[in-house]
């Protein structure tokens, strides 16, 4: 700014007068300067040269203008929309209940080594009870053959353990991941009426959720578990994460400049991502189901949940992603086949008739 009679001091150097009289923010009007920035409206820069200034003062008060230019412009990305959200949210909970199914497994060969055992016990003390020589021998077979039977579920057991705890522990850890970027955008929106990084579905209303288990995301502690013999089956088959069968945009259509999560730009330390003149390269979060395109033009950036529903068949995938590797743990799971001892049962119910 000018000073009040509209006439620059020419007692100092071009260099100074630059500086101090119309860009330094340490100047008398730096307050109002600094407020007027703030309102995030262009800024219209006035350059006053002296004419016998030279052409290295002219440069360096172009390189200011642009300088301040450059500072002044903060612009912000798209927001997260809640509903693509509860969707990777819902394959979140999924991957969090795979404890479930690892624990009903398990708890099968208990049953079983339990029931072997009874069998064989109370075979076992009828054979010691009879005077009949041939009644005895049955007996004895019988309790045998219910010890093996109770061996047997214990070796399946100490097969099925290691497996189950991985599936188990690689499926909370993916849904840790999914769920805690969810809720670091959601957090980022609390009490802000300008910056909002998840928006309600289809708007630009910043989101009302105060946990992410509102968004169907697993809650922060998980209780234990309870049975089920399966996976999700709406969530999951044979071929892969069944709800995810197209790439669908996580970002909102509405609210288009309102969180600094997808800004990117060439190597800026005040973007998070980096974004060379265009779009950036893809990252991959959450254990890569979510994937970041940035864009120097910040509301063209993107967050995308991939298309997955085809990642193998039978349970098993060939791929080397992290998705896929994940999905070949809980197939290795959804696969072991809990051996079922009839006959044992059968006697059990002989002998206690």
């Amino acid at each position: 700014k000018l000073k009040k009679k509209g006439r620059v001091n020419r007692k100092l150097s071009p260099y100074k007068h630059y500086r101090g009289s119309i860009f330094s923010p340490t100047s008398h009007n730096s307050k109002s300067h600094n407020s007027k920035v703030n309102r995030k409206r262009a800024t219209v820069i006035v350059i006053v040269m002296r004419q016998n200034s030279g052409r290295t003062t002219s440069t360096l008060a172009l390189a200011l203008a642009l300088k301040l230019l450059a500072v002044h412009v903060s612009p912000s990305g798209p927001a997260f929309d809640e509903g693509p959200v509860k969707k990777v949210c819902k394959v979140a909970k999924t991957l969090a209940d795979i404890e479930g199914v690892a624990l009903a497994k398990i708890q099968s060969l208990i049953n079983q080594v339990s029931a072997a055992n009874e069998a064989a016990a109370k075979a076992n003390l009828a054979a010691a009870a009879t005077t009949d020589s041939n009644t005895s021998t049955l007996y004895a077979a019988a309790g045998a053959r219910a010890s093996r039977c109770s061996n047997d579920a214990v070796h399946a057991l100490t097969t099925l353990a290691p497996i189950a705890l991985n599936a188990a522990t690689n499926g909370a850890k993916t849904s840790g991941h999914i769920s805690e970027v969810i809720d670091i955008l959601r957090q980022a929106s609390k009490g802000r009426s300008n910056s909002k990084c998840i928006v309600q579905n289809g708007v630009d209303t910043a989101t009302a959720a105060s946990t992410v288990t509102a968004y169907g995301c697993p809650a922060e502690i998980l209780e234990q578990a309870e049975t089920q013999p399966t996976v999700d089956a709406s969530v999951m088959d044979n071929k892969g994460f069944k709800t995810l069968t197209a790439p669908t945009d996580l970002h909102s259509g509405s609210a288009t400049s309102t969180c600094i999560f997808l800004v990117g730009a060439n190597d800026n330390a005040a973007k998070l991502w980096k974004a060379n003149s265009a779009a950036g390269t893809p990252v991959h979060i959450a254990q890569g189901f979510i994937t970041i395109t940035a864009h120097d033009t910040t509301t063209q950036s993107a967050a995308q949940i991939p298309q997955l529903n085809t990642l193998g068949d039978s349970w098993s995938a060939t791929d080397t992603t992290t998705m896929a590797k994940l999905y070949n743990k809980i197939g290795d799971l959804t696969k072991y086949s809990i051996p079922l001892y009839h006959q044992t049962k059968s006697r059990r119910n002989r002998l206690q008739s």
